[in-house]
């Protein structure tokens, strides 16, 4: 249950979001300082733990993570299904995919794409620790936040 959450709270809005929205959603957190707020994590009815984002005023969850023990800007869409890393961060987080990585077919809003699936070693939201998280690269260019 708590990697459905925690894959819920960091997937990428960007898998079913032209890059263009997206550049254009990074600007508008970046002009909007008070866009979202990180409470510290407490316990729910089950037992787990959670981290509140606020949406920016466009309605958008925009938050840091530590990925593999890296500061990483993510865009959370809460309906996604996997951690979509662009291609240039993988490189920054030591993940040098090949071309012939790019295997998984994905469906986006500026077509099909082939992502090279990836095994993250650790994904941070707050004090929400995953280890050994799937994840997809996006192909170079084609994705402009994580």
């Amino acid at each position: 249950m708590l990697r459905y959450l925690l894959l819920l709270a960091v997937a990428v809005a960007a898998a079913v979001e032209g890059p263009g929205l997206i550049q254009s959603l990074m600007q508008e957190r970046a002009t909007d300082t008070a866009t979202m707020r990180a409470e510290a994590p407490h316990a729910d009815n089950y037992g787990g733990r959670r981290v509140m984002l606020e949406a920016s005023q466009g309605g958008h969850f925009a938050t840091r993570a530590r990925i593999n023990n890296r500061w990483v800007d993510v865009m959370v869409d809460t309906g996604a299904t996997t951690v979509a890393i662009p291609y240039e961060e993988a490189v920054r987080l030591g993940i040098r995919p090949g071309n012939a990585d790019f295997t998984i077919q994905t469906r986006t809003a500026n077509g099909i794409k082939y992502s090279a699936p990836v095994r993250l070693d650790e994904v941070r939201v707050g004090d929400i620790i995953l280890h050994d998280v799937d994840g997809l690269i996006s192909p170079r260019g084609a994705l402009s936040v994580t």
